[in-house]
């Protein structure tokens, strides 16, 4: 029986090296490199419109579950299948596993170095002891150390999304029509990675009266939306209800990035997370709108965010929900409807190159922190310990 539940989501106005290998179903199989000697699988679909649908022009990434107990997998639930679907209906699509989840194992060298992988040997001190250290990880290896090491997962999409700007620049995608779909604590790196995408700009020189840096704008003009599949409130065992909640305000309220929020409707924790998220949204949007009548401010609310409990009496979470009869077909509708508003926006270069300077800006930082100096051949490791701790105030 089919749960009735639509998405009407309305906008509101690296380094990755791939290697193509056999094809896996109706997308082909690739890996890409993490900038701390990861190498990442995943599953690129190319848009294939059919049945009259055209090429939307747009990019969907798609984010799964990771648990410590239950590990996790972009193949596992209905990944692949709504992948087909969002292909199908003329979007590129890429899936991948997360380091140690899934067939994501191998790393190199440079993930044990003491200086470019500092926060692997310290979540993994008995492996980064071995000589030679192990040429594969497990998430099992660095379970024990869960709460300081998942926000490090960050970087992983950070390899996804450079991957995907490759394939902008081949014509094969368009990273800058970006919608994020991810499910449990893989929705929480999303929203942590999409936050933190504000924060990061080019230099673009100083000012010559107040000495003070000019800074493009934020790579996270490329975010158009993201659907969630009960956003976790954890990472491994680190509670970020409340760190969690700014950045999906500082994403929709503050950059006016639409998304959705989906859980189970007899979820009462998923069903609680949402509704508090949504608060916090919509109390920010009456904070920066104090003069604009109650009609408009709840179109304007309505129009960034929304908020929907699935399956009729379904209590399942995360990627089980695509399981849900009609689900899937619900979420390629949201994602078209959010394009649609959106509007077209064509494919931007996202060549960095040598002489390119970048900095982050994270909140209250006294100056803003070098992401990549004229030396270095790309930016660097998303500084995940510094964001949590810039963000983690209410």
């Amino acid at each position: 029986m089919r749960n009735g539940f639509r998405l009407f989501v309305a906008a509101a106005l690296g380094m990755a090296a791939c290697a193509w290998t056999a094809r896996a179903g109706e997308g082909d199989r690739v890996t890409f490199e993490t900038l701390d000697g990861v190498t990442l699988e995943g599953t690129f679909f190319k848009a294939d419109p059919q049945n009259g649908a055209k090429d939307k022009s747009a990019t969907v990434l798609l984010l799964h579950n990771i648990d410590k107990a239950k590990g996790g997998s972009s193949h596992q639930d209905g990944w692949d299948d709504l992948a087909k679907k969002l292909s199908a209906e003329g979007y590129s699509v890429l899936s991948f596993d997360f380091r140690g989840f899934g067939k994501s194992h191998e790393v190199s060298k440079d993930f044990w170095d003491p200086f470019k992988g500092r926060h692997n040997c310290l979540a993994m001190p008995t492996l980064a002891r071995q000589k030679p250290p192990p040429t594969t990880i497990d998430h099992k290896d660095f379970d024990g150390h869960s709460s300081e090491y998942y926000p490090w997962l960050v970087n992983d999409i950070v390899a996804a999304k450079s991957f995907l700007d490759r394939k902008t620049d081949q014509g094969q995608a368009n990273s800058s029509n970006l919608v994020l779909v991810g499910a449990g604590e893989g929705a929480t790196l999303g929203a942590m990675w999409m936050a933190s995408q504000w924060d990061l700009k080019r230099f673009g020189g100083i000012d010559q009266k107040t000495g003070k840096l000019l800074l493009d704008e934020p790579e996270g003009r490329d975010e158009a939306g993201a659907l969630w599949l009960t956003i976790s409130p954890e990472l491994g065992s680190r509670g970020m209800s409340g760190t969690s909640r700014r950045w999906l305000c500082d994403i929709a309220a503050d950059n006016n990035v639409p998304m959705a929020f989906l859980f189970g409707a007899k979820d009462d924790s998923g069903g609680t997370i949402a509704k508090e998220a949504m608060d916090r949204i919509a109390n920010q949007i009456r904070r920066d709108n104090p003069n604009m009548k109650d009609e408009a401010l709840k179109a304007k609310i309505g129009a960034i965010a929304i908020s929907r409990g699935v399956g009729g009496d379904s209590k399942l979470t995360g990627s089980q929900l695509l399981g849900l009869d009609g689900i899937q077909d619900d979420i390629v509708k949201g994602v078209g409807e959010l394009i649609d508003k959106r509007g077209p926006r064509e494919a931007r270069s996202h060549t960095v190159r040598i002489e390119d300077q970048y900095y982050w800006t994270f909140p209250n930082m006294v100056r803003p922190l070098p992401a990549k100096t004229n030396l270095d051949q790309n930016i660097q490791l998303m500084p995940a310990d510094k964001f949590i701790m810039a963000t983690s105030g209410e």
